[in-house]
């Protein structure tokens, strides 16, 4: 019997649908991109593309609502749910998201909670359609991803893992599977992107030899100018 698991991947132009088979894995069965234009609502948008006949003949044991949207972290022994709209007004002070719209993430295997935005006309969309759906925020997939590499390595080097996105670059490091530093970053051109990941690399006083470095998504552009400062560069793409 095929069990099925769904995918909507919100970002600020449109928003995709993936469809993936439990059993099988790899990639998706079907995948979906909507880029909003002129005029268009979004979450009307989205409420078609999800009550489209072909999509509604799956039965989904697990439904996620992804938000790709700026997020920030701290430690779980430091979270209190009572304090995330004061800390998500703090960390991004010219936001103009409603109460409604901030949430967390809870990311056990990480020991870490993830603070982020979701418009709330989006979320109360699928909620309507899939109660159970899981109201996760991209980056912390990424992080979950990372993590799934570490447990894969030997030794005591720490293990920088950089994604690049069109906009964006975020940078996790860890030691012994341990998360020892996170952060997104605004970063549209691999200048920016190298000065970000060296900039880290020396705060941490990570050694240029020993530890390494896995680049997700990155330009051979910028793999190049990475390999120039740090020896242990892999492409992970």
């Amino acid at each position: 019997m095929h069990t099925y698991r769904m995918s909507i991947c919100v970002t600020a132009d449109g928003f995709s649908v993936s469809i993936y088979n439990n059993i099988i894995g790899g990639r998706p069965l079907q995948h979906d991109v909507v880029r909003l234009h002129e005029g268009n609502v979004a979450h009307e948008l989205l409420e078609q593309a999800l009550t489209r006949p072909r999509l509604t003949d799956y039965s989904f044991t697990q439904v996620e609502l992804v938000a790709d949207t700026p997020a920030t972290w701290l430690p779980l022994e430091d979270f209190r749910s009572s304090d995330v709209h004061a800390l998500y007004k703090l960390n991004f002070p010219r936001s103009e998201t409603k109460n409604s719209e901030e949430h967390y993430e809870i990311v056990p295997s990480l020991e870490a909670v993830v603070l982020f935005s979701l418009d709330e006309q989006i979320r109360e969309t699928v909620v309507s359609l899939y109660p159970e759906a899981q109201l996760r925020s991209r980056q912390s997939l990424l992080l979950e991803d990372a993590l799934e590499h570490v447990r894969h390595t030997r030794g005591n080097a720490r293990q920088c893992h950089a994604y690049v996105e069109e906009d964006s670059l975020l940078l996790c490091i860890f030691q012994q599977k341990k998360l020892l530093f996170v952060c997104s970053y605004e970063a549209r051109y691999d200048a920016d992107r190298l000065y970000y990941l060296l900039s880290a690399w020396k705060s941490l006083q990570m050694d240029t030899t020993k530890d390494h470095c896995h680049l997700h998504g990155a330009s051979d552009t910028l793999q190049v100018d990475v390999e120039r400062f740090i020896k242990n560069t892999e492409s992970e793409d």
